[in-house]
């Protein structure tokens, strides 16, 4: 959990520091990157769930969902 949280930090989908909690603030952390995935073409249904393939997309070495780039 606290590498997700790491990463999603990273990405700037949240906040803080990762404490390995999965609240309510990596849940809209979560639910936000699946909209954004799904803007991009992703076929997701967001629901703030980091299911196996959403943490694939977001680990992957080309993944460009970084806030910034909004």
């Amino acid at each position: 959990m606290a590498e997700l949280q790491r990463r999603l930090v990273l990405l700037g989908y949240l906040d803080g520091a990762a404490d390995g909690d999965y609240g309510r603030k990596t849940y809209t952390s979560v639910l936000n990157l699946e909209k954004r995935l799904a803007a991009l073409g992703m076929e997701t249904t967001p629901d703030g769930e980091a299911d196996p393939e959403i943490q694939r997309e977001l680990f992957s070495d080309g993944f460009s969902g970084y806030l910034a780039d909004l």
